[in-house]
C-alpha cells in the first residue's frame, strides 16, 4: 500500500511539473505611429494643430527608412506648418503636405 502511494505521488508530481519551465519570452514590437496623411487631412479641414503634430513627425521620421527624400521634404514642410498661426495658411499647408503622401 505504501509503495502504491509513493508511486501515485511520484506520478502526480511528475504530471504536475509537465509544463513547468517558466513563461516563454514574448517579443513585443511597438505599434507603428499613425499614418501622417489622415492627421494632415484633419488639420487641413479644421485649420487647427495640436498634439497630432508630434504623431505626424514620428510617422515622417519612420518614412525615412523607405523614402528618405520625400520624408526630408515633408519634415521641412512640417517645420513651416508648425510656425504658422493663420488658420487659412495652416489648412493650405496641411493639404499640400497630405497631397504629397
Amino acid at each position: 500500500m505504501l509503495m502504491k502511494r509513493r508511486a501515485f505521488f511520484a506520478m502526480f508530481i511528475g504530471l504536475a511539473m509537465v509544463g513547468c519551465g517558466g513563461p516563454q519570452p514574448v517579443s513585443v514590437t511597438p505599434a507603428p505611429p499613425p499614418p501622417a496623411r489622415p492627421l494632415l487631412e484633419s488639420i487641413a479641414a479644421s485649420g487647427e494643430m495640436g498634439s497630432e503634430i508630434e504623431l505626424i513627425q514620428d510617422s515622417l521620421e519612420k518614412m525615412k527608412a523607405t523614402d528618405q527624400q520625400k520624408a526630408e521634404e515633408l519634415l521641412s514642410d512640417l517645420e513651416t506648418l508648425k510656425g504658422m498661426k493663420d488658420a487659412g495658411q495652416i489648412k493650405a499647408q496641411a493639404q499640400k503636405m497630405a497631397n504629397k503622401l
